[in-house]
């Protein structure tokens, strides 16, 4: 087996890790058809980004390989496609409203709640991740600030504006078996940081109480799969979005038809003690991908590091500053960084600013976030030097 990796030129680790490595854009779609045809691709990937799916899509298409269709990757890469799916579909989600003009935005907070004076709206990029262009508006001014702020981020030139759905957010990954029934769904807890527009993820973390009460207190697996229902997933790993309210109903504010960022796979990883990227390679190549039933520890949990003002990358002895940490908490735990000695690093704006990650495994919640928080700090201060 050989592993091509198809991608705009740049310092990307994974070309380097590669057998093959092809110079093509991941939003080109006619091109990624023509590179996987002329090397008689076996299978098609990628995770934890939009980016590529079109193109993905279209490859499934054209070779008749295994993973999400176009049509899916369409329906989940447009907030206004999904958005129109779900409704069709019976999925609990938030009333939208599509604007391409500033007069559809003013209408927009007249027409989502025509009898208040004030309430929040959330404005949205439809077809970036990453938090992009995304902020929450609680005027007509801030609607329109927020629109145009949504449409320069975007590639299609409109926003969609929903309403606010207040509650606890929560994520759901899994899996869809040819069937088009979750056979696989895990539960995390986000954890969340502002950026001054909206609240961005920046970890991930699952837990037996956590999980236990999503699968009993709410009706989030029957959302999950009304929402894999509604945009026609098959054979795919889904990551979805989604607000608790306080009856502790599920609303879906979105879905993606490949697996989450953040380190939610190393995540579910450790938590049920397998390898979830793994899982997603035997399911491109047209294996049923096997899910374990019961966790190994008692809690994971995943963070990315971040910094909060522009800085240089420094000379960091990771491996013994997490076995110093490992030692005195008992649990297991790595971490890796994304820029050299040197380098400079961005200040923290969204889900893309980060310089590396933390995942943590061990017996219980607690232990685990402590011993992360702990390792969180001292990396920062020799990496960041903060």
């Amino acid at each position: 087996m050989r592993a091509v990796v198809a991608s705009i030129p740049g310092d990307y680790p994974g070309i380097s890790l590669a057998d093959e490595f092809l110079p093509v854009n991941t939003t080109d779609e006619r091109g990624i058809v023509e590179a996987a045809r002329n090397i008689d691709a076996k299978a098609v990937i990628t995770t934890g980004t939009d980016v590529a799916l079109r193109s993905l899509g279209a490859t499934v298409d054209a070779l008749g390989l295994v993973g999400p269709t176009h049509v899916m990757a369409v329906r989940a890469t447009n907030k206004a496609d999904m958005k129109q799916a779900f409704e069709e579909g019976g999925v609990r989600s938030a009333k939208h409203v599509k604007a391409a003009s500033e007069s559809d935005a003013l209408n927009a907070w007249k027409s989502l709640h025509p009898h208040a004076n004030s309430h929040p709206l959330m404005v949205k990029c439809p077809d970036r991740s990453g938090s992009r262009g995304i902020s929450i508006a609680t005027s007509p001014d801030k609607v329109l600030g927020a629109f145009h702020d949504a449409v320069d981020a975007s590639l299609c030139g409109y926003a969609v504006i929903e309403d606010y759905i207040e509650g606890h957010e929560v994520g759901l990954d899994g899996y869809v078996n040819a069937d088009g029934q979750v056979s696989f769904l895990a539960y995390h807890d986000k954890i969340v940081r502002s950026n001054g527009l909206t609240d961005v993820p920046v970890g991930h973390r699952m837990d037996a109480d956590f999980i236990q009460y999503c699968r009993t207190e709410t009706d989030l697996a029957e959302q999950a799969q009304r929402t894999a229902t509604a945009v026609g997933m098959r054979r795919c790993f889904f990551n979805m979005d989604v607000i608790l309210d306080v009856e502790n109903r599920a609303w879906v504010i979105e879905a993606g038809v490949r697996a989450g960022a953040t380190c939610i796979p190393e995540v579910i990883g450790a938590y049920y003690g397998f390898d979830y990227y793994e899982a997603m390679i035997d399911s491109a190549l047209g294996q049923e991908p096997t899910f374990p039933a019961e966790p190994v520890c008692g809690a994971s949990e995943g963070r990315l590091l971040l910094s909060d003002s522009e800085a240089i990358a420094q000379c960091a002895a990771i491996e013994d500053m997490l076995r110093s940490v490992k030692d005195q908490y008992e649990v297991s735990i790595e971490a890796s960084v994304d820029y050299a000695a040197g380098e400079r690093l961005p200040a923290f704006e969204n889900g893309t600013s980060r310089i590396g990650q933390i995942v943590c495994s061990g017996p219980d919640s607690h232990t685990v976030a402590t011993a992360i928080g702990s390792a969180q700090k001292k990396l920062e201060a020799e990496y960041i030097g903060a």
